[in-house]
């Protein structure tokens, strides 16, 4: 299964590209962060839809007010899934869909962006329960999005949320920079409980 990871600031404003390279790359989901949609249904769902595509999105409630945000999950229309509804957190928007592979194997899928206005201590806090609720209520799940912290360096904060990931035996597979700047900013978080779905994904 291919999969993309993308903070795509608009995907009202760059809708096309995003289809051209999920088309190309022939991508089966597309984890998106800062969506900036204004409603949950418009021409933009409506094209993606033309592509065989669904875009499964929280938009930021007050956007009127502070702008951006919003995070979703498109995926191909084959694929059986879900939108999971979940508590709502103070320090990041997320958007979580489950979906059925082959031999019944399900995985869920989280697409996370951290509001930079709200403390780093309140998002570690919050990540921590979004990530002990997932370990009960999944075996297997994928999380990826824009956390905004400079996960290269050992800044206290950074340092806490590698324990984190260790302590709830999460490979992180970026290892990379992700912005214009240099800084490692994304997660691509993943755990697996049943083998044979590494090999799917």
């Amino acid at each position: 299964m291919m999969c993309v990871s993308w903070n795509v600031q608009s995907i009202r404003n760059k809708c096309a590209q995003v289809i051209e390279h999920i088309l190309d790359h022939d991508t089966d989901v597309v984890f998106l962060s800062e969506t900036w949609m204004e409603a949950d249904k418009n021409d933009i769902t409506a094209l993606i839809k033309t592509y065989g595509y669904k875009l499964i999105h929280n938009r930021r409630q007050n956007r009127d007010k502070e702008g951006g945000g919003g995070v979703g999950v498109m995926l191909k229309v084959t694929m059986p899934h879900k939108h999971v509804s979940c508590k709502s957190f103070s320090s990041f928007e997320h958007t979580m869909v489950q979906i059925q592979l082959k031999g019944n194997s399900k995985i869920m899928l989280i697409s996370i962006y951290r509001l930079q206005l709200i403390s780093p201590r309140t998002f570690i806090d919050e990540f921590t329960e979004l990530l002990e609720m997932l370990s009960v209520s999944t075996d297997c799940f994928v999380l990826t999005g824009d956390i905004n912290f400079h996960l290269e360096t050992d800044d206290h904060y950074a340092t806490c949320l590698k324990e984190l990931f260790k302590g709830f035996n999460l490979v992180q597979y970026v290892n990379f920079a992700t912005h214009k700047l240099g800084h490692t900013l994304d997660l691509v978080l993943a755990r697996w409980l049943v083998g044979s779905l590494t090999h799917q994904l």
